[in-house]
């Protein structure tokens, strides 16, 4: 990849976390760097907008790649101490870096040239918004699909996956450092097909269980109101059904018997103790316990 336009900016860094073009971040100035960073950006910006380089770091080790930020607002954070809210513009290639009086660590930085655009990336592009979209809409995050409206560029788009919060740092970084823009949508569309897998494989078990437990509920309220009906015309079985379940705690029947009886009696409760079906659960229980 080429670069372009190099120019000098105070250097962030960044401990733990990345962020991407388009992402406005709140960053705690939790260390003197950072702060002395920030002062720095200010001071070289006179009438213009304060910019500097956030840095991620991997093992101690600065990335060869940096995001040019834009501070949008300084101040106390809620929770205490100082921080910043910064807006991401554009990555940029790490150079030469120099120390300045007052600590700050200013680098030489250079814009890179992504390449034109492929009909391979393009196409990539179109799958990849789709495949986004329904990974939100399974999660319950359909609101969250307009974070993806206006956005037409393939390396835009990729970036969106950075958002993910199971995606990782190692592949967050990953995608940062990727400058080709095939590659990068590539990438992000391999991951976001992952997390739409293993969202469809939890959405389906937690409808499984939902549905199980309405089942159960439903079960037990029709049990009481059958109790209740029964209780009404004198029907109730229940000193019966209490004597069957007796013998069968005292632990004689096998165990793969003694859950079919149970079955049993739990069907004996649900039908009408005069029916057809009542007068053969009773046949085979005496059947069982004789």
């Amino acid at each position: 990849m080429s670069t372009i336009n190099s120019i000098t900016l105070p250097l962030l860094p960044l401990p733990t976390g990345i962020f991407f073009p388009e992402m406005v971040v709140t960053v705690a100035a939790e260390s003197p760097a950072a702060r002395a960073a920030f002062d720095a950006a200010d001071a070289a910006a006179g009438d213009g907008p304060a910019e500097l380089v956030a840095v991620p770091q991997s093992g101690g080790d600065y990335s060869s790649i940096g995001l040019v930020v834009r501070i949008e607002q300084q101040g106390q954070l809620p929770g205490g101490g100082e921080g910043a809210v910064l807006r991401g513009l554009r990555r940029v290639r790490i150079g030469r870096g120099e120390t300045g009086v007052d600590g700050v660590l200013f680098v030489t930085v250079a814009e890179v040239d992504e390449g034109p655009l492929t009909s391979e990336a393009k196409a990539l592009a179109v799958e990849y918004r789709n495949v986004a979209t329904e990974l939100l809409r399974t999660i319950g995050g359909g609101r969250l699909v307009g974070l993806l409206d206006g956005l037409e560029h393939p390396g835009s788009l990729a970036d969106t996956i950075g958002w993910w919060p199971d995606l990782g740092d190692d592949r967050r970084l990953e995608l940062f450092e990727t400058l080709d823009v095939t590659e990068r949508i590539t990438a992000a569309l391999d991951w976001a097909k992952e997390a739409l897998a293993e969202a469809k494989v939890t959405s389906h078990i937690t409808s499984d269980v939902q549905e199980g437990f309405e089942k159960d509920q439903r079960e037990a309220i029709l049990r009481r109101q059958l109790e209740s009906i029964r209780r009404e015309l004198g029907e109730s079985d229940d000193d019966e059904i209490g004597e069957y379940r007796a013998r069968l705690a005292d632990g004689a029947l096998p165990e793969a018997m003694a859950a079919a009886v149970e079955k049993e009696l739990d069907r004996l409760e649900r039908t009408g103790d005069q029916s057809m079906e009542a007068g053969w659960i009773r046949t085979w229980l005496e059947t069982v316990f004789d």
